[in-house]
């Protein structure tokens, strides 16, 4: 997390509060690109913006990023934020139905 770009900037450029205490407020909907904005989705962004090659989803580099990011906002809520745009809200629903729906060789849901 703390490692520097070739271009001497680093993932605390790019996100608020310097990157610490800020996984609470992912997944966000960014207007501007009409998409759902993942804490992953962000970091891989910071990454092509300073010169960078993205990581892979999933595993290694990418996801102990995340995860410290994570651990640094431990005990704060989440904070889903519905921006007034009808593109948030169908993506909200389709989010909701997705978890709320059973699916697998056992049927279940994540709810």
């Amino acid at each position: 997390f703390g490692k520097l770009f070739s271009n001497g900037k680093s993932y605390a450029d790019c996100f608020s509060n310097g990157g610490i205490g800020i996984k609470q407020n992912y997944p966000m909907f960014d207007v501007d690109s009409g998409r759902v904005i993942t804490l992953e989705l962000a970091i891989n962004e910071c990454r092509e913006k300073n010169g960078e090659k993205p990581l892979k989803y999933g595993k290694g580099e990418i996801t102990a990023i995340s995860s410290y990011m994570a651990y640094t906002s431990r005990d704060k809520s989440i904070n889903i934020i519905i921006p007034d745009d009808p593109r948030a809200m169908q993506a909200y629903e389709e989010g909701k139905k997705f978890y709320y729906s059973r699916r697998g060789q056992l049927n279940m849901a994540c709810a």
